[in-house]
């Protein structure tokens, strides 16, 4: 099994971050929104885990993290439009 590179763990530790700050943010709120602190949070560690995770995969070929990836890029731009 390979070693995780350092942008591995940094995508950990975002995506873990996002995980919890989004759990946080719908437990009060009930919602995620631009508005609150801990909402913007989970939407730019969500933005950070999906941009490095198009970096990490690296298999020659775009395939299904990619568009993955790409599909939760979409959103999030999209969710933030739609709010404002």
């Amino acid at each position: 099994m390979p070693e995780i590179i350092p942008l591995g763990w940094f995508h950990t530790v975002m995506g873990v971050i996002a995980l919890l700050s989004g759990g946080y943010t719908l437990a009060r709120f009930k919602e995620i929104s631009l508005r609150t602190r801990s909402g913007q949070i989970y939407l730019l560690t969500t933005l950070i885990t999906a941009a490095t995770a198009l970096a990490i995969f690296q298999h020659g070929t775009f395939g299904p993290a990619h568009v993955l990836g790409v599909m939760t890029l979409l959103a999030l731009a999209v969710g933030a439009v739609a709010e404002t």
